[in-house]
């Protein structure tokens, strides 16, 4: 468990705010493997140099939405100056309606919760800010699909 520097709280909308715990990253340690950085729901931060050189991720997972965490911008500021990795990946961030596996349910869930129109397709923004970088590939992962990331074994000395 890693800094992440985001607010926590829910019922926003009904009455007073209520306090939900403290805001978390991952990095996760595979043998013989990648090792991932999942900043959870974080702003920008100077520790993800800290993380960069103590854990040596090479594939991120990085909040992109810019609502409430990073946006495209400060996530392609942080794989630019502060991390090394190999791939990025785009969280908390949403599918346009053309993209969606079910428009529909992003439609219900737009009209449920209105602000997650300003998430939608940041995670395409992110991909064109960082299109010229060539040490990191951004991977971008829709609802519903995966990503297999298989590092190349080192022959034997």
């Amino acid at each position: 468990m890693v800094q992440a520097v985001h607010t926590s709280s829910y019922k926003e909308t009904q009455s007073t705010p209520m306090y939900a715990g403290e805001s978390a990253g991952y990095v996760f340690e595979f043998k013989d493997d990648y090792t991932l950085y999942h900043s959870g729901d974080t702003a920008l931060m100077s520790d993800m140099k800290l993380i960069q050189d103590v854990y040596q991720p090479e594939i991120a997972i990085l909040s992109s939405s810019g609502h409430f965490t990073m946006g495209p911008t400060e996530a392609a500021y942080a794989v630019e100056n502060l991390l090394d990795v190999k791939y990025v990946i785009p969280s908390h961030t949403f599918p346009s309606e053309e993209t969606a596996t079910s428009p529909d349910t992003l439609n219900a869930l737009l009209e449920q919760f209105p602000v997650v129109e300003n998430m939608i397709a940041k995670d395409h923004e992110l991909e064109r800010l960082l299109d010229k970088y060539p040490h990191t590939e951004v991977s971008v992962i829709g609802y519903g699909e995966e990503r297999a990331f298989v590092k190349s074994k080192k022959p034997n000395a």
